[in-house]
């Protein structure tokens, strides 16, 4: 985490209803509002974290002939997706 350029993160002071305006909103000629620089290294933790929780759940997912069980395991690949979105 020490490469993050503030450790308050972008959204510091922020209104809990804009707290992804710094990534969705402020664009200029495709530029987000902190930089290209700033802006993928926020990002940097939530793309780790999913692709941490992907490949962990990829391990301990049981191999299973289940019809269900096999249902629950398509539902769960998305988990990672979530986790990352709300991080």
């Amino acid at each position: 985490f020490l490469w993050l350029p503030n450790l308050e993160g972008p959204t510091y002071g922020a209104e809990p209803a804009q707290g992804s305006d710094w990534i969705l909103k402020g664009w200029v000629d495709g530029v987000p509002t902190l930089g290209w620089e700033d802006t993928l290294l926020f990002l940097s933790l939530p793309i780790f974290l999913v692709i941490s929780q992907a490949i962990s759940m990829q391990l301990m997912q049981p191999k299973s002939d289940d019809a269900q069980q096999q249902q629950a395991n398509v539902i769960l690949k998305f988990l990672p997706l979530m986790i990352g979105w709300f991080s």
